[in-house]
């Protein structure tokens, strides 16, 4: 069992607080500091992953099996651009005259699965952005402990800057691991606009 020094916050208590500020919080621009170069939205928006209006696509994705193989392996994370852009090509050299149908069908799957992870992603940032200012604040407060303690209380002192230790290494955890979601945030539109464009590539070729 993890052993919490007197006056650091255990991980328990750093997510129960973490989800109160969250949920408490009318959005997340409001709630803390947006740590990502690129502004804060909801969700992405699919005028501007194509490029301008989407094709009209007439069904649902899930309902054809070459498609929704299409866009659930182009979409993986473990699958790079360069292989999502090569499985749509290889699917227009297959599909036939209903090629353009499919590859319209295509990206309204890969728009809705894009999207989902990106909600994960910005859920993520929310969390450790707000365990970041969780913690700094406990360390803000550690330190103002150490600042009212009489000079005969070595003990206590002893104790409280193990705490504060763990507060900040904590926190700079946290910091860092907000840091690194903005960058998959990025990627994952690079991605989506990559896979878009080679969409528009093969709705163009005969």
């Amino acid at each position: 069992m993890a052993c919490f020094p007197a006056g650091s916050i255990s991980s328990a208590t750093l997510g129960a607080a973490a989800l109160a500020l969250v949920t408490a919080s009318a959005g997340a621009e409001e709630a803390i500091h947006w740590p990502c170069k690129r502004p804060y939205t909801e969700a992405l928006s699919i005028e501007q992953a194509w490029g301008g209006p989407p094709p009209s696509a007439n069904g649902d994705w899930h309902a054809d099996a070459a498609v929704r193989e299409l866009v659930l392996y182009a979409t993986n994370p473990e699958n790079n651009p360069d292989k999502g852009r090569a499985a749509i090509s290889e699917y227009a050299r297959s599909a036939g005259a209903h090629k353009d149908e499919g590859l319209a069908l295509a990206f309204d799957g890969m728009f809705e699965e894009m999207n989902t992870y990106y909600g994960i992603i910005i859920n993520g940032i929310q969390d450790f952005t707000v365990r970041a200012k969780i913690l700094e604040d406990a360390v803000k407060e550690n330190e103002a402990q150490l600042a009212a303690l009489p000079p005969d209380a070595a003990e206590e002192r002893h104790g409280l800057r193990v705490a504060r230790m763990w507060n900040f290494r904590n926190m700079d955890d946290a910091e860092e691991e907000a840091e690194f979601q903005c960058h998959r945030l990025a990627y994952l539109e690079k991605k989506l606009g990559l896979l878009a464009e080679r969409l528009k590539e093969e709705m163009g070729s005969h």
